[in-house]
C-alpha cells in the first residue's frame, strides 16, 4: 500500500513539473493538480495525497494555504521514510 502511495506521489510530481510548478504551489492548485493526476475529486482523496506528499518529503507546507516544493529527492531518502511511516500506520492500526 505504501509503494502505491509513493507511485502516486511521484504522478502528481511529474503532473506539477509538466505544469510548470518547479518552487511553490497554492493549495487550491495543488488540489487541482492532484484531481488531474489521479483522475479523483473526493476531497478525503485529495487529503491523503497531499498529507502523503508532505509525509515522504515531495512538499513542505509554508502557509495554510502555500506549499514549498521538493525536486531534489533522494532515492534513500524515500527507503528510509517508507519504512517509518509503514512502522507508524502498523502501530495506528
Amino acid at each position: 500500500m505504501v509503494k502505491n502511495a509513493v507511485d502516486k506521489c511521484e504522478e502528481i510530481i511529474n503532473q506539477l513539473v509538466a505544469d510548470g510548478f518547479l518552487c511553490a504551489i497554492s493549495k487550491d492548485e495543488l488540489r487541482g493538480v492532484i484531481k488531474r493526476a489521479t483522475k479523483q475529486s473526493d476531497p478525503r482523496t485529495i487529503k491523503s495525497r497531499t498529507e502523503d506528499l508532505i509525509d515522504f518529503g515531495y512538499i513542505t507546507q509554508q502557509t495554510p494555504k502555500l506549499y514549498k516544493l521538493n525536486l531534489t529527492k533522494e532515492p534513500e531518502q524515500t527507503g528510509k521514510q517508507l519504512n517509518l511511516i509503514e512502522a507508524v500506520r502498523g502501530i495506528e492500526q
